[in-house]
C-alpha cells in the first residue's frame, strides 16, 4: 500500500501541497475524505477545486449530500458529504458511482458508506497533531 504525508496547515501552500498529492495518485480521481469535525476538510476541497480550475466556489455540501463543479477544463467535480447519512442506503440512493467518468474528480467527506463503492481511490485522513494538520494519503485497490 503506497502512502504519502502531507503538512497541510499552511492554507497559503495548499496549492502546492495539491500539487505533490496529484503527483503521488497517478491519475486517481477519486478522494474519500476522513477526519474529524473541523480538520480542515471542506478548505481542503476547496482549495483543491480551485487548483484543478472549477469555475464555482466551492462549498459545504453537507445540507445538500453533492455539489457539482463545473471546470475552465470541461470536466466536473463532484464534492459530497455524507455526515448526515444513517445507512448504506442513502448512499446508493444519492447515486453519486453513476455521475462520473474517467475525467471527473470525486471528493466524498465522511465516506463510511462509500468506501465499497470504487474499486480504485485515495484514502485521506487529516490528524491535528499539536498545532499541525497532517494529510495522510493512501491508495486504496479493491481490484
Amino acid at each position: 500500500m503506497l502512502i504519502r504525508k502531507i503538512n497541510i496547515s499552511n492554507t497559503a501552500l495548499h496549492h502546492q501541497n495539491i500539487s505533490e498529492l496529484i503527483d503521488f495518485t497517478g491519475g486517481i480521481k477519486c478522494f474519500l475524505f476522513d477526519a474529524p469535525m473541523g480538520a480542515g476538510k471542506t478548505t481542503f476541497i476547496s482549495n483543491f477545486c480551485s487548483y484543478l480550475g472549477s469555475l464555482d466556489i466551492a462549498s459545504s455540501p453537507t445540507y445538500a449530500f453533492i455539489n457539482e463543479y463545473h471546470t475552465s477544463k470541461g470536466y466536473k467535480i463532484f464534492h459530497a458529504d455524507l455526515y448526515k447519512l444513517k445507512n448504506p442506503t442513502e448512499w446508493l440512493e444519492l447515486g453519486l458511482e453513476d455521475l462520473t467518468s474517467d475525467q471527473d474528480f470525486i471528493f466524498i467527506e465522511w465516506p463510511k458508506y462509500a468506501l465499497n463503492s470504487f474499486n480504485t481511490y485515495i484514502f485521506i485522513t487529516i490528524e491535528l497533531i499539536n498545532s499541525d494538520r497532517i494529510l495522510t494519503a493512501k491508495i486504496i485497490n479493491n481490484n
